[in-house]
């Protein structure tokens, strides 16, 4: 017994002592790459500047404490490094910034509990909004600009751009003396804020975010009540925070995030805003994939015959191969990226005729090969490694044919034979290495082609428009032996998104998701935020994704023309809770036919009820639908009531009574699986949890 005992005190001792090593490493690569940056940086104003910015000292400070290192004051340090600010791309930034993170990951966190305390220490440390850098805003859009300008010399659409974002005014506000007028940068930046296709390229976000940063501090710091407005939202997000510190609902983390997105946006209580964030921006999207699905549509049998084509030590060579194997698939471990191998395993038969000079040699071979191909998935999208290839070459030699008879033709048959067996073990080695080269070819090329296509689709449909937004997702990739994990931040600099790690999945499903009801709202607000949805603009949505249009959103007949026009603020939001889930559309306008109507919000709510097949959602009630802050028994003027009875007639059906779950159909390759079943549904604490399974 005492020897156990003593074991697991050697092994806890152990695990603790390699923890402070682990944390020691990770800021002794901290140092390094902040050395690092300080060369690079050199001497002079400029460099001044950017430590300032970047908080240096403070930086310096922490590392000196080692593993009792402030986690708050860290995470201050690591959100100037990550605040989108132009120049903080470049390399010796980002290498300060990963090992940041690594280091910060391995420190103890400031308890949740303590984030009230940390706001009424703000409230005297707030900066005036006289004091606001507003001039290094200013000189650097105008770096941002010049970058701008180098883009569209060399860019083929260059000219249209210009004239869209009036270059000509746009350049004359930000010559030396000049202060700007706000109007015309208010005209660029929307232009530079649509979805136009180009507006993802790296030039123009910069561009974007460097005047964004500008307009904002500049019209705080030539507010008048700016001082007073900060003062406010820091007393609200004190109270907000005990509260969400206590639960964690929706509608008070959409109005926090707010609140810390004021005060991030300028500047102010930094600390305070970099834990809250912390703790309340994790993750709000976890997706796994089984390698029994994957499997299925990447393992199949192989037999395909193909031509032979070749010259081996003077012989020309043709004829026809038939490849007979198995392609297999498995995933790699790995954390930061998902890795998965395709492996076909397979015999090529090969039936050939070789001409050397009067000569016919009749062949027939087999050759075993092992051709292996590592895709990889992350943030990019799909890359490959080139295939890696294996083959053993078994020819022989059924015949030799001369193309002269009698005497001679036998002469040079017995010498073609000679001189066959002496180049025998050249000729398979020669032929080895070609075959090898032909599957490595072959296999490229087809798994090529499907990259290109799977790529042009993933920038098409999801990263280019959300970059154009400047709402990209971080997402992280990772594979263990049985499972594919995604795991997605969708967050802006005004959200929350998770304050808890996912629940756990039941099983083990075939494909799961958990998803945070702020990765709804989130990805709502930044596709939908403000838009106008019409009956043009739904179709294009369903188009542009390949799929029907739903019934439920097909024109009707005996109905005018509608649209919708949704708040920019929380345009849609979900809330996910004691086991049911509310969904809220938020619209500021409305349409139908000639007539306009003013902001209305549509809520319904589902309960979830199981089946003999699955999962049912029943609706929990009528459809709610009334003006934004309308309380019951407050009376609506004669145009909300008639607003109310058309939106009834248009989202009754989209929001029917009763949904059955009919599973998610896969089609290709994946077919022979038929529908997965939705086997778990669950809504609690702000958590959806689903899982599908083969029947």
């Amino acid at each position: 017994m005492l020897k156990r005992v003593a074991v697991f005190v050697f092994v806890l001792g152990w695990a603790f002592a390699s923890a402070v090593a682990c944390r020691a490493q990770s800021a002794d690569e901290v140092r390094a790459s902040l050395f690092g940056l300080q060369k690079w940086l050199g001497g002079g104003a400029n460099a001044a500047a950017w430590n300032e910015y970047l908080r240096t000292d403070d930086l310096r400070a922490e590392l000196a404490k080692g593993n009792d290192a402030d986690d708050v004051v860290v995470y201050g340090v690591m959100a100037r490094y990550s605040a989108g600010q132009p120049g903080l791309e470049r390399p010796p930034v980002s290498k300060v910034r990963d090992a940041l993170a690594a280091w910060h990951a391995k420190l103890e966190p400031l308890p949740e509990s303590r984030l009230p305390e940390l706001a009424e220490a703000a409230k005297s440390k707030l900066t005036a909004a006289a004091d606001v850098d507003v001039a290094a805003a200013r000189k650097q859009l105008a770096a941002e600009i010049a970058r701008l300008d180098g883009h569209l010399r060399s860019s083929a659409d260059g000219a249209a751009w210009r004239e869209a974002l009036a270059w000509d005014a746009l350049s004359a506000q930000l010559k030396p003396g000049v202060t700007p007028d706000t109007n015309v940068l208010v005209v660029a930046y929307r232009a530079l804020s649509t979805d136009e296709p180009g507006l993802e390229h790296r030039s123009f976000r910069l561009a974007r975010r460097a005047m964004r940063r500008y307009l904002q501090l500049s019209t705080y710091a030539a507010g008048e009540k700016s001082d007073e407005t900060t003062a406010a939202v820091l007393a609200s997000v004190a109270e907000d925070i005990e509260g969400y510190a206590k639960e964690h609902d929706g509608e008070r983390a959409r109005r926090l995030g707010r609140a810390l997105g004021y005060l991030r946006q300028h500047d102010q209580a930094e600390q305070l805003v970099a834990a809250a964030r912390r703790h309340y921006c994790q993750p709000n999207v976890v997706v796994e994939v089984s390698h029994e699905l994957l499997a299925a549509g990447f393992e199949e049998d192989v037999d395909r015959i193909s031509p032979v084509r070749q010259m081996i030590l003077g012989t020309d060579v043709y004829g026809t191969g038939r490849t007979i194997g198995k392609m297999h698939f498995r995933f790699l471990p790995e954390k930061r990226r998902a890795v998965f191998e395709t492996r076909l395993v397979g015999q090529t038969h090969t039936d050939t005729i070789g001409y050397n000079g009067p000569v016919r040699i009749y062949s027939t071979g087999v050759t075993q090969i092992r051709a292996t191909k590592r895709l990889i998935f992350d943030a990019n999208g799909l890359s490959a490694d080139p295939a890696s290839t294996e083959a053993d070459v078994n020819n022989t030699i059924n015949a030799i044919a001369a193309n002269r008879c009698g005497p001679i033709g036998k002469f040079i048959e017995r010498m073609a034979w000679k001189q066959a067996g002496k180049k025998g073990d050249l000729a398979q080695s020669i032929a080895a290495e070609r075959a090898k080269e032909q599957i490595s070819r072959e296999v490229d090329g087809e798994a090529d082609e499907r990259l290109v296509k799977a790529n042009a689709q993933f920038r098409r449909r999801f990263r280019d428009p959300l970059l154009r937004r400047d709402q990209l997702p971080i997402l992280n990739a990772s594979t263990t032996d049985r499972t594919l994990q995604l795991e997605l931040l969708q967050v802006d600099q005004d959200q929350l998104a998770a304050p808890s790690a996912p629940p756990a999945i039941d099983g083990e499903p075939m494909v799961s998701v958990r998803l945070h009801e702020s990765a709804a709202g989130n990805f709502a607000s930044a596709v939908l935020g403000g838009e106008t949805l019409n009956q043009e603009r739904i179709e294009k949505l369903f188009t542009e994704f390949e799929q029907p249009v739903p019934e439920e959103l097909k024109p009707k007949d005996d109905e005018p023309a509608w649209s919708m026009t949704f708040s920019r603020t929380d345009p849609i939001t979900v809330d996910l809770r004691d086991g049911g889930f509310r969904v809220t559309l938020r619209g500021q306008k409305y349409t139908s036919g000639e007539r306009e109507f003013a902001a209305m919000d549509i809520s319904a709510a589902y309960k979830i009820e199981r089946t003999e097949t699955g999962v049912k959602l029943i609706r929990d009630g009528d459809l709610l639908i009334s003006p934004p802050g309308h309380q019951p028994g407050q009376p609506l003027s004669a145009g909300q009531i008639s607003l109310r009875r058309l939106l009834t007639r248009r989202f009754e059906e989209l929001f029917k009574a009763e949904i059955v779950t009919e599973g998610l159909k896969l089609k290709g390759q994946f077919e022979e699986l038929g529908t997965l079943t939705l086997s778990q549904l669950a809504c609690e604490n702000g958590w959806a949890t689903l899982g599908w399974n083969a029947k």
